[in-house]
């Protein structure tokens, strides 16, 4: 199993599937701890930031094992994610001239979101034009 990890980073695809979900993971864990948009509580802080590492985690341990033709949409979910939760909560703000702490990292977060989306297009279009190798065939 180690090994489809190891080739999986070779993959340049891969690597920008992680940076997202880097930019993911900054960004709501910043959101949690730093700005507390999720609750003031402790317990609030912690479970989101813990809920926050285990998506990112599995969108990361996910991504090497499934089949090639399940790539695409588990990264344009992640990029749906990124983009809708980036954009109504930050870019928006960003835009009418009233942002503030989260605001910045939540509009990279929406960028990655729309990186992630592209990276979805590409690997759904790589499917399409892949030609089978004898053993699939």
């Amino acid at each position: 199993m180690s090994e489809k990890y190891r080739r999986a980073l070779d993959d340049g695809h891969y690597r920008l599937f992680l940076v997202g979900l880097l930019v993911m993971l900054v960004h709501l864990t910043e959101d949690a701890l730093v700005h507390k948009e999720n609750g003031s509580s402790l317990a609030a802080q912690l479970g989101s930031t813990a809920l926050t590492v285990l998506l990112v985690a599995v969108g990361a341990a996910l991504y090497p094992v499934v089949w090639r033709w399940v790539r695409p949409i588990l990264v344009l979910a992640f990029g749906v994610l990124a983009l809708s939760g980036g954009w109504g909560a930050h870019v928006t703000d960003l835009l009418d001239g009233e942002a503030a702490g989260g605001d910045y990292t939540g509009t990279l977060y929406a960028l990655a979101g729309l990186v992630l989306i592209g990276l979805a297009v590409k690997l759904a279009v790589d499917n399409l034009r892949r030609r089978p190798t004898a053993e699939e065939r």
